[in-house]
């Protein structure tokens, strides 16, 4: 039987904000980019990170102090203010993209599934190894229920927990899926859920983490960290950089915006040099990656972090 979870607020999370600085190492995103991070989202990092001063921030991870002056983000915000375009790519936090999904609807969901070559769930027949060995799963961004639908087909006998967000999709879900004892709906943010228990495996299909903003990504990967069971896994994917989101303009470095009729979703494209310090400051200890061909033979990552 599905199940709607009201979403509830994180102590987690908050806790997270407030102690932002250690969660980042001198190796949070490439070099290229994090300047232009830092500098359009100023107004975070001062709500977060207390005083400052002559130095514009001093994060510490893992006991690596990294400390960078303001007159370089001023720089570094020259060379990214470039166009209103830009900005737009570059402000936003998860939460804004849900506007999005609610005016594509499920329709419009399966048909950007069927131009990217995911309608098969050709991702999740590549992690079967991984998957049934499970007996819970997570589901991270369940949209129309691609996923879902694969693994109860394919006689995955486990229970299988989805979160979404999107009301027109957590409908369409309890539609198709109600009947499924094994199944349950979680409806909210992921990063305010809280501890909604632990899993033997966490599934971030879709590229579902450029949906987040990089400083979202590194809480995301710290959150689902403690829903694992102790020997539990993280799956999340990503496209090679040079591969670009299809109907998406690159506005600014690994931000981007797709547009689909009057519906804009933002979007940040993870370096696997950044999922893999994500994950190690998240304290997973091993990770590898499997590249594999979409139905388009459109190459993916898939990143298996332990």
């Amino acid at each position: 039987m599905l199940k709607i979870t009201a979403k509830k607020q994180s102590s987690n999370s908050t806790e997270a904000f407030a102690n932002m600085g250690r969660y980042f190492g001198t190796e949070f995103v490439n070099q290229n980019v994090f300047p232009a991070v830092i500098a359009n989202t100023e107004f975070l990092f001062f709500a977060v990170c207390g005083n400052l001063s002559s130095r514009f921030f001093d994060m510490t991870a893992r006991g690596v102090s990294h400390s960078v002056s303001s007159s370089h983000y001023s720089n570094q915000r020259q060379q990214v203010e470039k166009s209103d375009t830009e900005q737009e790519a570059l402000n936003w936090h998860n939460k804004d993209n849900n506007a999005f999904y609610e005016t594509v609807k499920v329709e419009g969901l399966k048909e950007l599934a069927e131009k990217g070559g995911l309608a098969s769930c050709c991702d999740v027949k590549a992690l079967e190894p991984y998957w049934s060995q499970a007996q819970s799963i997570l589901e991270v961004g369940a949209g129309y229920g691609r996923v879902i639908d694969y693994l109860l087909k394919h006689q995955f006998k486990g229970t299988i927990t989805a979160v979404e967000r999107c009301d027109v999709f957590c409908k369409y879900l309890e539609e198709q899926f109600g009947a499924h004892q094994q199944v349950q709906l979680l409806q909210g943010d992921i990063l305010s859920l809280g501890d909604i228990g632990r899993y033997d495996l966490i599934l971030v299909l879709w590229t579902t983490v450029a949906d987040f903003s990089p400083i979202e990504q590194s809480l995301l990967f710290m959150e689902l960290a403690n829903l694992l069971h102790e020997n539990g896994q993280l799956i999340v994917d990503s496209i090679p950089d040079d591969v670009a989101p299809l109907e998406s303009k690159k506005c600014a470095s690994q931000f981007y915006i797709m547009q689909v009729s009057n519906a804009l979703v933002h979007g940040y494209m993870v370096s696997a040099n950044e999922v893999k310090q994500y994950g190690e400051n998240a304290g997973f200890s091993n990770s590898h990656q499997i590249l594999y061909n979409t139905d388009i033979q459109r190459k993916k990552w898939l990143h298996i972090l332990g």
